[in-house]
């Protein structure tokens, strides 16, 4: 099994991140442009749009306090998740 988030801080997350984008993104045959994280995640969404000629809906649900409350690292970290919706 994958670990989530491999001890390492912010740059194992948007590592992380950055990979299950770029896989999201072959699945809707979008070319992710290098950049941050949460940029692609919204150009992927805009262009999955596009390109179903239907309406994306993102879900975010509410399982990341315990996340959030049982990972390590550090301040910046937390704060990098919590932006990204």
């Amino acid at each position: 099994m994958k670990q989530l988030l491999p001890l390492g801080g912010l740059d194992a997350l948007y590592s992380i991140l950055s990979a299950e984008l770029q896989r999201e993104a072959r699945r809707h045959s979008v070319t992710l442009e290098p950049g941050n994280a949460i940029s692609q995640f919204k150009y992927l969404i805009e262009m999955a749009c596009t390109n179903a000629g239907e309406r994306v809906a993102v879900i975010i649900d509410e399982y990341d306090k315990p996340l959030l409350e049982t990972m390590t690292g550090d301040a910046d970290t937390h704060k990098a998740i919590s932006r990204l919706y």
